[in-house]
């Protein structure tokens, strides 16, 4: 279902993410970039199904163009702290979609 796909893309921000900032404190650039990857792959498909009519479309535009940001700025100059703060958003609302 579209539900089930949204989840598994909440997951794979969350993971990729945080294999990004492993990697990074391990000095390990390739599983850094392979990790930013894959987190903007799945928020790519987050953004392309925003159903713009819907209530909350404007709110997840919004945090999904945040996330972006700092997954992209991060390619450049690595902010755990920043990236940190969206795997976390991403957990909580990831985990409040799994309860309702």
């Amino acid at each position: 279902s579209q539900a089930d796909l949204v989840q598994i893309c909440f997951e794979q921000v969350v993971t990729n993410i945080g294999s990004a900032i492993r990697a990074h404190e391990a000095k390990d650039n390739a599983r850094r970039s392979a990790g930013l990857t894959r987190a903007h792959a799945a928020l790519t498909a987050l953004t392309m199904g925003v159903d713009h009519n819907a209530p909350l479309a404007g709110a997840l535009a919004q945090l999904y163009a945040s996330a972006r940001e700092a997954i992209l700025s991060s390619v450049i100059r690595f902010d755990t702290a920043k990236l940190a703060l969206v795997r976390d958003d991403f957990r909580d609302i990831g985990e409040a979609f799994r309860v309702a």
